[in-house]
């Protein structure tokens, strides 16, 4: 009871002291205090997008000339996406079109939704909740009180997928047995095709087959949403599955799998970057916006303070070691060490640090106009920031904890003539107006009238400075590194083309499980495979017990997969040890030579090569770039001869194969810009160029010489 008492007196003290402070506040002041100044805030910096866009003064710059201010010349900034959402849904609700391009919850837009579900019902149509889905939507129109009466009709069916079959030939609606009949007749179509496609290629077909992007900017509040980003996140999952195909794990299953993983591990992926080219005001979080620029931006919430965690238990640096919160003797308190408060204050300066990169990130998206937005209840930061200001040393900057801190610590050390380029506005609450006002309002003071003399040179330095251009723009279009099979001349004058839009997508009649591989196999297939063959054997062994006993051996040991060795053409391969090119190689080798097979290479290439356009030719005549590539057989004679030779498995016409100079041609039309590649590499590698370079023809038998230009 005494412990009661003494409680409930200090709560009657504090009570009593913190009416005493609300009294002596105004109306906005408690306001800020209840926590509406982050509403002000926004309220404000919406207020003014408003006044910027209709107002016909304001202007930016376009190609030299001045138009009106557009949504898509402003951009939002803000350091978490919680703050950047709350932007798009105030500037939603005044009625200015923006995209607020975030990282949070990809997986829950509704078009991505959909295309998953559907995915999922192709992978196994057992799963009710995904079934249910893709059923309500709009690609097959069920209704809810249509689900309900197929599961009533369906007499206790485990599954919804069975209660579809039933009702198929059974459901007393007509027009639910024709909805079940398209959407079977449409599973069908997407299961053969699952067979036969990888997952990128599927949802290729699912896009156009569902028109999914037309349903995509088709839903209820698409007058204000911003149909290009729901598509651009379409394209964003076709990305993704495009990559997942290149790793090695492939397949519908296994994707799902992947990307239910994801979810489940609550990651987050970057949105698509399309969404920019639209006419709306951009709200993106700081990290998003790096490599962007608009005319017009806004950073907002510059008052909210770093974020940073006390420490736990045990802390590690791989410079200071390990520290550890020490238990005392009673087992009720921990003491704290110098090497853990040490492993702490340097990880706080990091992230300190890290905070002035991503406000110098910030301030750098605007390219004519930069807005940075605070609130505040009490004068006692611009007090601190005036402190910082005068005695300004590194320990004042890295103890501060916000944006709005450093912004105000430079402004107040800036002398009044400098001070031109940054205008301090302090609002009130009452300045703020309503949002329920159509009208934009003027909540900012009027630029001060500078002298003409002053603005020109204000203007000049602005434009010194913001009109900078990267000298070396022209080498961004230089690969790192290219393959041999991707060269030719002209490689770095054409840009790729949408290759959701260009490929065409090949369909087998019976998936590959039910078609003996002979009769499934491509002639690229079977040249695949006796180039595997010929990668692998072993030259001797060959010759001791013949082709077969080497292909049922490289398939023992696995270097050669069983449905491969029935395409090898093993004919043209026993023609290959009996040929006059096998006998010299196998001679120059025996007289002291040296034979190299399946020579990897990497070497540097002059950039020029690749180029068709003189004016950039010119530009980057002094530029390298790698190539790699592997040459299938070199051979040194003990003269120091070298032989450059390649296998082919290119089918060759009747009257080719009777004429030695028409085989000779038509492969060296085809392979010659390949094998000067080759050569130029053998050049470097060796020292000296091939004194022959020859293509080995295995349905010719033997091997063509061939002539190519000099590279370098």
């Amino acid at each position: 009871p005494e412990d009661r008492e003494m409680y409930g007196a200090r709560f009657k003290m504090v009570r009593a002291y913190t009416e005493s402070a609300l009294s002596k506040m105004s109306e906005e002041e408690r306001e800020l205090c209840r926590g509406k100044g982050g509403e002000l805030e926004i309220r404000a910096v919406v207020n003014e997008i408003a006044r910027l866009l209709n107002d016909k003064n304001e202007k930016c710059e376009e190609g030299g000339a001045l138009r009106r201010i557009e949504p898509r010349d402003i951009a939002i900034l803000t350091r978490d996406n919680s703050t950047a959402n709350s932007f798009a849904k105030a500037l939603s609700e005044r009625g200015i079109p923006s995209s607020a391009r975030t990282t949070v919850n990809y997986f829950e837009n509704p078009e991505v939704l959909l295309a998953l579900s559907l995915l999922s019902v192709i992978d196994n149509p057992q799963r009710d909740v995904y079934l249910a889905g893709v059923l309500r939507s709009p690609l097959f129109g069920f209704g809810m009180g249509e689900l309900v009466q197929i599961r009533k009709e369906g007499k206790g069916a485990i599954s919804l997928y069975d209660d579809l079959l039933y009702a198929l030939e059974n459901s007393e609606s007509e027009d639910i047995r024709r909805k079940c009949e398209y959407f079977f007749q449409k599973l069908g179509l997407y299961r053969e095709r699952a067979r036969l496609l990888s997952v990128d290629k599927l949802l290729k077909f699912l896009y156009a087959d569902t028109a999914m992007m037309s349903f995509a900017g088709a839903q209820a509040d698409s007058e204000l949403a911003d149909v290009s980003e729901r598509r651009a996140n379409l394209l964003l999952l076709y990305d993704y599955a495009r990559r997942y195909e290149t790793g090695s794990y492939k397949g519908l299953h296994s994707f799902i799998g992947y990307i239910n993983d994801i979810i489940a591990s609550g990651q987050t992926i970057d949105p698509p970057a399309s969404a920019a080219v639209t006419n709306v005001v951009s709200v993106m979080t700081i990290h998003n916006s790096k490599g962007l620029e608009f005319p017009v931006c806004f950073i907002a919430a510059t008052h909210k303070a770093f974020g940073g965690a006390s420490g736990s238990v045990i802390e590690f640096d791989r410079e200071l070691g390990i520290g550890v919160l020490f238990g005392d003797e009673s087992g009720f308190a921990r003491i704290d060490n110098t090497i853990r408060r040490s492993i702490i204050e340097k990880r706080h300066s990091e992230d300190i640090e890290e905070e002035m990169r991503v406000l110098y990130v910030a301030m750098t998206r605007a390219r004519e106009r930069l807005y940075m937005s605070a609130y505040s209840y009490s004068d006692k930061w611009e007090e601190d920031a005036r402190l910082c200001a005068k005695y300004a040393d590194e320990y004042s900057i890295m103890s501060s904890q916000s944006y709005l801190s450093w912004i105000m610590t430079v402004y107040f050390s800036l002398d009044e003539a400098d001070r031109k380029v940054l205008l301090l506005e302090r609002l009130q609450p009452a300045d703020i107006a309503s949002p329920s006002f159509v009208e934009a309002q003027n909540i900012g003071k009027d630029l001060p009238n500078y002298e003409e003399n002053e603005a020109e040179e204000l203007c000049n330095l602005l434009t010194s400075r913001f009109s900078f251009k990267y000298p070396y723009s022209h080498l961004t279009r230089l690969p790192a590194k290219l393959s041999v099979s991707k060269l030719y001349p002209q490689v770095l004058d054409e840009t790729q083309e949408d290759e959701l839009c260009s490929d065409e997508i090949t369909l087998k009649e019976k998936p590959a499980f039910l078609v003996p591989p002979s009769e499934l196999a491509t002639g690229a297939d079977r040249g695949t495979a006796t180039h595997t063959f010929m990668q692998f054997c072993d030259f001797e062994r060959v010759e001791r017990q013949g082709v077969s006993e080497e292909i049922a051996r490289l398939c023992k040991v696995g270097l050669l997969a069983k449905e491969y060795a029935e395409l090898i053409d093993v004919s043209s391969v026993e023609r290959f040890f009996e040929s006059r090119f096998y006998n010299s190689m196998k001679e120059a080798v025996t007289c002291g030579g040296k034979l190299f097979r399946e020579q990897r290479f990497n070497i540097a290439l002059p950039a020029s090569l690749f180029t068709a356009d003189p004016d950039f030719e010119k530009m980057i005549e002094n530029e390298k770039i790698a190539v790699q590539g592997v040459i299938d057989l070199v051979f040194v004679d003990k003269n120091g001869d070298i032989t450059l030779c390649d296998y082919k498995t290119d089918h060759l016409e009747k009257h080719e194969l009777q004429d030695h100079s028409l085989a000779a041609k038509k492969l060296g039309e085809r392979h010659g810009l390949q094998l000067s590649y080759y050569s130029a590499a053998v050049s470097m590698m060796f020292g000296r160029e091939p004194s022959r370079v020859c293509i080995y023809s295995l349905p010719y038998g033997e091997a063509l010489d061939i002539k190519i230009g000099k590279l370098i």
